[in-house]
């Protein structure tokens, strides 16, 4: 997965290409908003291996879409609006995440991230103490966990995943299970969001 990160100013943008984890693949360098320079940039991100996703402070395109985005690129206010994130797991998690049609539902992405907790049922028998799978992605569980303990030091009283977090450590939940929990929620969240939007900005 690359993100591609764009800071937008007047006439030029400053641009950087990188993978989870900190891997920089191309250090910042200047785009001028021309077709031949917006052209070139969309060409070479197509041609990274793997998914590309960009994303600005307040906004985010897929990098195929970027020759016909240039210059009127939408407002995208959900990265921002999702505490905690920040400037390196934001990218991250988009890179990870990838483009939400893959996705058919939001179980589907919680079962890509290896949150979700396989049934334990014999007869009548129900288990209610269950392991999650754990068989998606590693990386972007660990940068979910990353953006749980953050949202927990900085405690927003307002955010829906720190209430729901808070309500479970109150409970006397086990960290690793308000943690999974936490991080399912926040995946359920960001698809509804982004799913939405994107659906409207394509009607």
């Amino acid at each position: 997965m690359n993100a591609v990160g764009i800071d937008i100013s007047k006439g030029k943008s400053m641009v950087c290409i990188m993978r989870p984890f900190g891997e920089v693949v191309a250090s910042p360098f200047e785009v001028t908003h021309t077709g031949s320079e917006l052209g070139k940039l969309a060409n070479s991100l197509k041609s990274l291996n793997g998914e590309t996703n960009a994303i600005s402070e307040s906004i985010a395109i897929i990098a195929c879409e970027m020759k016909r985005l240039a210059g009127m690129l939408p407002e995208y206010p959900v990265v921002s609006e999702f505490y905690g994130v920040g400037d390196i797991l934001g990218p991250q998690l988009m890179a990870e995440i990838g483009d939400v049609y893959r996705y058919r539902n939001k179980g589907s992405l919680v079962c890509y991230a290896g949150l979700e907790a396989p049934p334990y049922q014999s007869g009548k028998f129900e288990s209610a103490n269950r392991s999650i799978s754990k068989k998606g992605s590693p990386h972007l569980r660990k940068a979910l966990f990353q953006v749980m303990d953050c949202l927990i030091k900085r405690s927003p009283k307002d955010d829906p995943v720190y209430q729901f977090l808070d309500r479970k450590r109150a409970e006397g939940k086990h960290y690793y299970s308000y943690m999974t929990a936490g991080s399912a929620k926040f995946l359920r969240i960001y698809y509804a969001r982004v799913k939405e939007y994107l659906d409207k900005i394509e009607d």
